[in-house]
Order: structure tokens, then C-alpha cells, then sequence
């Protein structure tokens, strides 16, 4: 129970604030804070969080509003905290699920069917139910729907859902467009993370004084990234379809292009990428001459 003694003055208040946030009372912390005039970011940034927790995201976000409404200073070092969120699940008392799971797998020999072997696998587990481990490698056999995916073998398997992957795009766009496009590479959305700096007929947003810049980073950030998760042929894929339409895009649009494919080239030629340079300069010829800025690069192709 509060006293007057807690809003005697504002470090007695924001105790108190404190207080209530840690018991989830958030609605009286916010009172707290209007009544004793002290900083609310931190009743509203908790609350968002612990909206997240239980899923309704819509209103997580009206919180976070709130929230930077009131933030002193840069939000961005802030939202890898409410990624954070939506990226983790909510805690499990692990070593209590392992113990339930470690008496099932003494009880071997009385279990005959499949359960018990997909309960083990939950937490990475080695089966010791060898008629239900031959029943699952005879039903990969038989059936290859249940082998896995090689589509997912080339690249990070995201954790997110579509729903919780949007949330997170949406803070990005919102508060912090820099963090955006080492998450999306991340999680697996490389056409998409491409995307970013080249648009369908269009050119994105660029600073005055980085030309081939834009909010979510560079052509060399890009390129990084790109070779760090083997990524170069979709960039090439995205690069040669822009090239391809050339004589229908507005010449600002070409320009972009051929000024980006430039960078390519020369980002692939400093990093000695000879064969990634190869493709890329392969593209060149496609576009019109005189297209391309003064990078110092070489763009003869070999005979």
C-alpha cells in the first residue's frame, strides 16, 4: 500500500513508479507519473513489452507510441530491446520439462508408439525409443514430405511467424530504418532486403550527400551482406531485371541503376570477388553508354 511518504518528493515518486511497474500495475504508475510530474517512458515502454508477451501486438504499439513520444534522445538503441521480444518465446522451467522427459526416456521399452520420440525431440533430445526412431526414418523413406526442406538448408531459418516478422518491420520503419536490413538478411528475406534499395520503377529515399545511400544503408552495406550469406545471385537476379527494362523507366531510374551496378563492380573488384566482378560487369553492356559515373573502374570484358 502507498503513503503520501511515497510521492513526497520525485526520487520517493519514481521509487514508487519503479514499484508498480515491477508488480504490472501499469495504469497507477502512469497516474503516478502525471500526478508527481516525474518521466513515464519507462511505465509505457514496460507496459508495451509485457503487451507483447501476450500477443496483442496492435495495442503494444499504441504503448511504444506513447512511449517515444516521450523519449529523450535517439529511439534507436531502444528497439533491439522490443525485437528482442518479439523475437523470444516466453520462459519454460527447462530443466523441470527435461526431468518429465528424462523419466519418459527410462520407460522406454513399455512406450510403442511415436510420442514419446517427438516429446524428446522438442528439446534437441537423443531418442532412445528405437522402434519409434525406425517408424520416423521408415516414414522419411516412404513418404519425402517428411525429410526435410532443401530450400531452408541454404540459409537462416527464421523463428519468426509471418505476424511477428511484420511487428518488427513495422518498428524498423518507424523508429530505426538502419537496423532494417541486417535483420531482414537475418531472417532469411534477402529478395526483400535487396529490394530495399531497388524498388520496382523507383529510386529510395537517399541523403543529399551520399547519392547511392538511402535510410537503410549502403551499397557497400549491401554488398557485405549479400556475400556474408551467399546472397550475390539474388542482388544479380534483381540487378539484371531492372537492366532488362531499362528502356521504360524514367531516366532518373536508370541512372540509379547504372550508378549502383557501378558500385557493385568496383565494391566486387576492391574485394578481389573476380567472378561476382565478372557477372556483374557482364550487365553493363545493356545499358546505355555514358551511363556510368567515373569509379576508375575497368569495365572491358574479357574476349
Amino acid at each position: 500500500m502507498a503513503s503520501l511518504d511515497d510521492i513526497a518528493d520525485k526520487e520517493s515518486s519514481a521509487r514508487l513508479r519503479d514499484r508498480l511497474i515491477e508488480d504490472e500495475r501499469y495504469s497507477m504508475a502512469i497516474y503516478t507519473c502525471k500526478k508527481s510530474k516525474i518521466y513515464s517512458f519507462p511505465v509505457w515502454n514496460a507496459w508495451g513489452h509485457a503487451l507483447i508477451r501476450v500477443e496483442p501486438y496492435a495495442q503494444a504499439r499504441v504503448k511504444f507510441k506513447q512511449a517515444f513520444q516521450l523519449y529523450k534522445g535517439d529511439p534507436t538503441p531502444v528497439i533491439p530491446e522490443i525485437i528482442n521480444e518479439l523475437e523470444g518465446s516466453p520462459p519454460v522451467d527447462v530443466p523441470a520439462v527435461r526431468s518429465m522427459y528424462e523419466h519418459l526416456a527410462k520407460s522406454a521399452p513399455t512406450i510403442l508408439d511415436d510420442s514419446a520420440d517427438s516429446y524428446l525431440n522438442v528439446l534437441y533430445m537423443t531418442s532412445t525409443f528405437p522402434r519409434s526412431e525406425k517408424s520416423r526414418q521408415s516414414q522419411e523413406i516412404s513418404n519425402p514430405q517428411y525429410s526435410s526442406n532443401s530450400e531452408f538448408d541454404d540459409g537462416p531459418r527464421s523463428n519468426l511467424d509471418n505476424m511477428r516478422y511484420i511487428e518488427c518491420i513495422n518498428y524498423f520503419k518507424e523508429y530505426a530504418r538502419q537496423l532494417m536490413l541486417g535483420f531482414m538478411f537475418r531472417h532469411g528475406h534477402y529478395t526483400d532486403a535487396c529490394m530495399l534499395f531497388f524498388p520496382p520503377d523507383g529510386i529510395p529515399p537517399q541523403p543529399l550527400s551520399l547519392p547511392l545511400a538511402s535510410d537503410y544503408g549502403t551499397i557497400d552495406e549491401l554488398c557485405d551482406l549479400c556475400v556474408g550469406y551467399g546472397a550475390m545471385g539474388i542482388l544479380e537476379d534483381i540487378i539484371s531485371a531492372r537492366v532488362s527494362m531499362t528502356a521504360s523507366q524514367d531516366s532518373a531510374v536508370s541512372q540509379y541503376t547504372a550508378s549502383a551496378l557501378a558500385s557493385i563492380c568496383l565494391y566486387c573488384e576492391t574485394h578481389r570477388l573476380f567472378n561476382f566482378l565478372y557477372r556483374f560487369q557482364s550487365l553493363m553492356p545493356s545499358l546505355a553508354p555514358g551511363m556510368y559515373p567515373d569509379h576508375g573502374l575497368a569495365t572491358d570484358l574479357p574476349k
